[in-house]
Parts: structure tokens; C-alpha cells; sequence
């Protein structure tokens, strides 16, 4: 059983005495020890893992962890250990070194360092170091993970790393490194440069293949694309937040022999510029947005034969046009979004195993209008915020009518054809998502995602937006989620009724005053009807809905508190914009009240109902009374009638006798 002992936060300002003396872990956090000596921790000889992060340690006896032969994980974090300038003395057994947040400075480093021949990570993150040296690290051979991160380092000697033959994973982010030049370190596979003033990065050529598998030089000062030599092994370059304009692979270049950097207000003239060496055989992921791009070369992705992912988005690109075999064919995600795309051109075959396609936040208009028919795997395409139009479902009459799994006959005649000003969105069955939020959509013709099995549809912000009856029809099936929200829309052709499976409805932000959505075997679950013009909802789909809906919103409309009955049916549904849905008594249009308060709506039988009735309600019980005061008369009239008959009668009856 392993023994632990947590320490942690207990204002204490010594070593504890009487813990178990078998503990393996031993956590003394956040507590007021400021000094540590050999005999303090000599009892505890078994322990593995020590925590003395956050204690305001200034003070530590060379040799306090020397005898420490099971100790493998040390953090001294976050302390003030650049008031101990003799270090640690021998740690010889210590496998992890935390020493991150201590003001540590050159020169001070290197006495923490001795004797640590069996350490293989070590954080050196968030101090004050501004160089290494060759004899920096010449005290843990054995390192491989080393993180440096968030310290003003400006300048790295030659040969700073030739200690450290097995480091594989380096951390420099957050420094002041301005070049990398000639990178030599042929067995590092994951190196961060990311938030420096890097403005080119190259790589030395090797007899020796580089391993380099992991590259983050993103939030930099790069101009152009880091060259690397032919035979490279990298997966993962992150580029994002430079000043990548073009692709000429033209960086001044300082001519050194390790990972070097220079800081320098007059940079000598560079060499002329070595051969164009942008080939990654390897790479699988790209991450090039909020850079300067504006064009790309043809056959740059020629140079990237396996990449899977693709990030060109927040850059100045205005065109981007793909010809079969132009290097992509194993690419699955490719973001484009927030660029200044007019042109779109994706020849058939040239994304065969794409299936994610940002787009949003371009200028398209005029795209061809099958220009995304031809991507056969594509799953989820976002194209918001553009000027698109939808093209209809273009089906000629020998096609037929009958809607795929419906058995409703349709007629289809008339369905447009497509245009060069439209884009089609039909017969493209492998893509589930599609995103068209904020195009200046005017229409959506009958038929525009026929044969598409989407599952989620947004046409929200589209204002003025009309929709054809048979607008959605093939998507009776696979419709879970739909967005009509902000689009205007006065009425709904759309029979919803006809969707068992969806799940979401967003109508906000409209004028409708009636819907109904939910037929045999409904399954809504989610309801936004808020800003739009219902006076009532109605109880039979309401009723229908009970089972499945969970939540709903209703604030902005202009509800008839004397036609509330429909509340009943929202038992068991949580509205979501409660306390701000309000309602309006007819005779009274301009005093609010809360719809869902146990006062506000009184029912028909309340005397502000029944003073301030609705048309239809009066027109009924006046023609109620009417029809009631009309038969009153007419039996009083028959019966005085016959009362008065009955009476001659008998007078004459008694005249004949006298």
C-alpha cells in the first residue's frame, strides 16, 4: 500500500515530525518553510515524491536531498531559491526537478544542476534566465524533457544542447529568440518557439535523418515558411499568428552551428538564399491562420502528400482554386473561413476524403454551382456569412414525384434549374451539417437538399427569407436540428408535423402567430419561440409534444392573458425565459402582466375576461343570448296564444248552453 501524507496549507514552518516513516508521498504545499537542512527530512527516507511548491523557501543546505535514495520527484516551485546560491549539492537518484517561479539567473542554474545525473525532466519555466551556455546543462546528462518557458532568454550559445544526447521534447515559449538558424538538434521530436520574435527558422542539413515530429513556432515574427532539409520526419507545424506573406523560402539567415539566436540592431547582410526546401513528406497537420497570405503556389501541397488537417483561415486569400491531383488527397479538414474569398474553384477528385469545410466570414457569390457536389466524404460544411443563393433540386418531370420514404405525391413543375448564381446543395449524401447563417438568402427553392441527409440545417439570418412548401422535403428522416431564427418569416409552408425526428426548433425572431410542429411519434425536445407574434400556443400540438419537450422560450410575444388554457400542457416543460414572458388583457392592451404569475392570467370565467372578452368569445355568447331571448319570446307568444284560445272556448261553449 502506497502512503501518502498531505501537508498541504497548514501554515506550518517546519518539517512535521511523527508522520509514518514508510510514506512515499509527501506533500508540504502552500505552507511558511522557509529554510531546509539535512536533519530535517533524514527520517523520511523512503519518500518518492516531495512537494515544497509555494512555501517562500529561500534557504537549502547543499545535501539535504543526498541521502534521499528513493526520492525520484522533487518540485521546489515558485519559491525564492535565488537567495540560495550554493543549490541543491548532489541529487544523484532524482528523476523530476520542478524549479519553475524561483527569479533563478545565469550563473545560478548551473549550482542547482550538479550531481543530478539520473534527472530526465526538468522546468525551468517562469524565471529570469537570458542565455544558455555550453555549461548550463552539463549536470544532467540524462535529461529529455526540458522546459524553459516564460523566461527573457535572447541568445543560446553554440553547443548549448551537445550535453543532452537523449532531450526530446524542448520548451522555449515566451523568450526573446529573434532567429533559429542551422537547428542541429537531430534527436529532438517536440520543440515550442511559440510567443518569441522569431523571424525565420531553418533547419541544418544532416547525414543523420532529423526526428523533429512536433513544431510550434505560432505568435512569431515569420516571414516566410521554416526550410528544413529533405529527409525530415515532421507531423505538427503550427505557423499561426505571424506575417506569412508569400512562399519564396527567402530568410536572411545567420550562419552557426547549434540552435542559435541572434538579438542584434544591425544584422549582417545575409548569403544568398539557399534552394527552396519547403517538403514535408511526413506532415499531417498545417496551422497557418492570422497571417498575411494572399496567394498560394500550385504546387505547394505537392510538398505535403499526406496532410490530414488545414488551417488557412484569418488570412488576405481572395481565390482558391484546387485541380485534381493537387496534393490534397488525404486531407480531411480544411478551414478557409475569414478570409476575403471570391472564387472558389474545388475540381471533382481534388478533396476525395474531405469532411469538414469552413468557409464562413468570405465574399462568395458567384460560385460554381456544383462546386460542392464533388466532395464525396465531405460531412460538415459552414459557409455563414456570405452572399450565397440555394438552387433548387433541379429534378426533371420523368424523375417523378413521390417523396423518398414518404409516399406524398409532389408536383414538380417549375423546380428551377440551376444557375451560375446559385450553389446545390442536393444529391450530396454523405454531408450531415450545413451551416448557411447570414447569406442574404431570399429563397429556398422546392427540393434544394433532396437525396442530402442533413441532420443539422441553419438558415437563421436570412431576413425576408420564403420558403417553398416542399423547401425540405427528403429531410423528413435524418432533420434533428433546424434554425429559422431572425429570418422574418410571417407564416411557416413548411408542414413540420411531418419530422418525427427533430429534436431542436429555433423559430425566434420572426412574426409568426401560429405553428404547429409535432405529429405521430414527435420527438422535440428543445423550442424557441421568443420575439415573434403568438397570442396563444396551440394545446393539441402542445399536447402531442408533452412526452418529449424539455425546455422552451417564449419572451417577446404579445400573449392574451384571457386565452392562456395552453399553460396546463408546459407542466413538465422548463421555459427557459420564464420571469419574461408577459401577457395583455384585451380591454387593457397597454398594462403587462407576467403570463406565468398565479394572478396575471385569471381565466374566461374572470371578470377582466369577461369585461374585456375576446371577438370571438362575444360573438358567440351574443348569439347565444340572442338565439336564447328568441325562443323565450316565441313560447311566450304560443303560450298566450293558446291560453287565449282555450278561453273562447269555453264562452262559447257556455253561450250555447244558456
Amino acid at each position: 500500500m502506497q502512503m501518502e501524507a498531505f501537508c498541504q496549507d497548514r501554515d506550518l514552518q517546519r518539517i512535521p515530525k511523527g508522520l509514518p516513516l514508510d510514506i512515499r508521498r509527501l506533500n508540504l504545499s502552500v505552507n511558511r518553510i522557509q529554510s531546509l537542512t539535512i536533519d530535517n527530512l533524514t527520517q523520511y527516507s523512503s519518500v518518492h515524491y516531495l512537494n515544497l511548491r509555494s512555501n517562500g523557501l529561500e534557504f537549502v543546505q547543499p545535501g539535504t536531498f543526498t541521502n534521499l535514495s528513493r526520492l525520484e520527484v522533487l518540485d521546489l516551485a515558485d519559491n525564492f531559491l535565488d537567495l540560495s546560491q550554493r543549490g541543491l549539492g548532489s541529487i544523484p537518484h532524482l528523476r523530476r526537478l520542478e524549479l519553475g517561479g524561483n527569479s533563478l539567473y545565469n550563473g545560478v542554474v548551473e549550482a542547482f544542476l550538479q550531481g543530478a545525473l539520473q534527472l530526465h525532466h526538468l522546468s525551468l519555466a517562469r524565471n529570469s534566465l537570458t542565455k544558455l551556455t555550453a555549461s548550463t546543462f552539463q549536470g544532467c546528462p540524462s535529461l529529455t524533457h526540458l522546459d524553459l518557458q516564460h523566461n527573457i532568454i535572447i541568445e543560446i550559445e553554440s553547443g548549448a544542447f551537445s550535453s543532452l544526447p537523449n532531450l526530446s521534447t524542448l520548451d522555449l515559449a515566451m523568450n526573446s529568440i529573434t532567429c533559429v538558424v542551422n537547428f542541429s538538434l537531430t534527436q529532438l521530436q517536440v520543440l515550442n518557439l511559440s510567443r518569441n520574435s522569431i523571424e525565420s527558422f531553418q533547419v541544418a542539413d544532416s547525414v543523420e535523418e532529423h526526428q523533429l515530429r512536433w513544431l510550434d513556432l505560432s505568435t512569431n515574427n515569420l516571414l516566410h515558411l521554416p526550410l528544413f532539409p529533405h529527409r525530415n520526419r515532421l507531423e505538427h507545424l503550427d505557423l499561426s499568428r505571424n506575417s506569412i506573406q508569400d512562399f519564396s523560402g527567402r530568410p536572411s539567415t545567420l550562419d552557426t552551428e547549434q540552435l542559435d539566436t541572434a538579438n542584434r540592431t544591425q544584422p549582417p547582410t545575409p548569403p544568398p538564399p539557399p534552394p527552396l526546401q519547403v517538403y514535408f513528406p511526413k506532415l499531417l497537420h498545417l496551422e497557418m491562420s492570422y497571417n498575411e497570405i494572399t496567394a498560394l503556389p500550385p504546387d505547394l501541397f505537392l510538398r505535403m502528400p499526406r496532410l490530414v488537417f488545414l488551417n488557412l483561415s484569418n488570412n488576405c486569400l481572395d481565390d482558391f482554386s484546387l485541380e485534381a491531383g493537387a496534393g490534397l488527397d488525404a486531407l480531411t479538414v480544411l478551414d478557409l473561413s475569414s478570409n476575403s474569398l471570391v472564387n472558389l474553384t474545388l475540381a471533382p477528385g481534388s478533396l476525395p476524403h474531405l469532411r469538414l469545410l469552413y468557409l464562413q466570414e468570405n465574399r462568395l457569390h458567384s460560385v460554381p454551382h456544383n462546386a460542392f457536389r464533388g466532395l464525396h466524404s465531405l460531412y460538415i460544411l459552414s459557409l455563414q456569412s456570405n452572399s450565397i443563393s440555394i438552387c433548387g433540386g433541379g429534378l426533371g418531370p420523368s424523375e417523378g414525384g413521390l417523396e423518398p420514404g414518404s409516399g406524398r405525391s409532389r408536383g414538380l413543375g417549375g423546380v428551377p434549374q440551376p444557375s451560375s448564381d446559385c450553389l446545390a446543395f442536393h444529391g450530396m449524401r454523405t454531408l450531415r451539417y450545413l451551416y448557411l447563417k447570414d447569406n442574404g438568402i431570399q429563397s429556398v427553392p422546392a427540393l434544394a437538399f433532396l437525396h442530402t441527409p442533413l441532420s443539422v440545417l441553419d438558415l437563421s439570418i436570412n431576413p425576408g427569407l420564403r420558403l417553398h412548401p416542399t423547401s425540405l422535403d427528403g429531410l423528413e428522416v435524418t432533420l434533428t436540428r433546424l434554425s429559422l431564427r431572425g429570418n422574418g418569416l410571417s407564416s411557416l409552408p413548411l408542414d413540420l408535423a411531418w419530422f418525427p425526428g427533430l429534436r431542436v426548433l429555433d423559430a425566434s425572431e420572426n412574426h409568426l402567430s401560429e405553428l404547429v410542429v409535432g405529429g405521430p411519434g414527435a420527438a422535440l425536445e428543445h423550442l424557441q419561440l421568443s420575439n415573434n407574434n403568438f397570442q396563444a400556443l396551440g394545446q393539441a400540438w402542445l399536447g402531442r409534444l408533452n412526452a418529449t419537450l424539455r425546455t422552451l422560450t417564449l419572451q417577446g410575444n404579445p400573449f392574451n392573458c384571457c386565452q392562456a388554457a395552453w399553460l396546463h400542457c408546459l407542466e413538465r416543460v422548463q421555459v427557459l425565459d420564464r420571469p419574461l414572458v408577459q401577457c395583455r388583457y384585451p380591454g387593457n392592451k397597454e398594462e403587462m402582466h407576467r403570463l406565468f404569475d398565479s394572478d396575471s392570467h385569471l381565466g374566461p370565467a374572470s371578470g377582466l375576461c369577461m369585461a374585456s372578452s375576446s371577438p370571438e368569445w362575444s360573438r358567440w355568447n351574443v348569439l347565444g343570448l340572442a338565439l336564447a331571448c328568441a325562443a323565450f319570446l316565441a313560447a311566450a307568444i304560443l303560450g298566450t296564444y293558446l291560453l287565449w284560445r282555450r278561453k273562447v272556448g269555453l264562452l262559447f261553449v257556455h253561450h250555447v248552453k244558456a
